[in-house]
């Protein structure tokens, strides 16, 4: 994905490590893969947890009925609520390296990520 953005950035800001942080100010670029932020944030005790880390589908479920074909016949098993998320069997194959960029008083997102 490629995020254009043409809103003034004031700054960046990278939080981290201190001896991650020295590393990047001497151009070594670290990233974790999106499976490795998927894992981490799926327990909910995380304060950075979020479950739709790593989801490359969510379908509202809307009170759907769940059902099985058996033959040429479908029997429900029971109601779906909330959302339906799927992530790719084979892994989520992506790096991520994350910042914020402080904006202009006058944008409505004064600080916001920056994810590439």
């Amino acid at each position: 994905m490629i995020f254009v953005d043409t809103t003034p950035v004031l700054g960046l800001f990278k939080s981290g490590r201190r001896d991650h942080i020295e590393e990047f100010v001497r151009g070594t670029l670290y990233m974790n893969t999106l499976e490795y932020f998927a894992q981490m944030e799926e327990k909910e005790d995380n304060p950075r947890y979020d479950s739709f880390e790593g989801v490359g589908a969510a379908i509202p479920a809307n009170d759907g009925v769940l059902s099985i074909k058996i033959g040429e016949d479908f029997t429900p098993l029971g109601h779906l609520f909330g959302t339906i998320k799927w992530r790719p069997t084979n892994g989520i194959r992506a790096n991520v390296f994350c910042m914020y960029a402080l904006r202009p008083p006058d944008n409505p997102i004064l600080v916001g990520p920056w994810s590439f």
